[in-house]
């Protein structure tokens, strides 16, 4: 795996979870 897919991926984890924290 390299580091710019892992930095996107840490990324949309980062945005899904804000919106999980918005929906809640």
């Amino acid at each position: 795996m390299n580091y710019p897919k892992l930095k996107r991926f840490s990324h949309h984890l980062q945005v899904s979870f804000s919106r999980l924290n918005i929906i809640c």
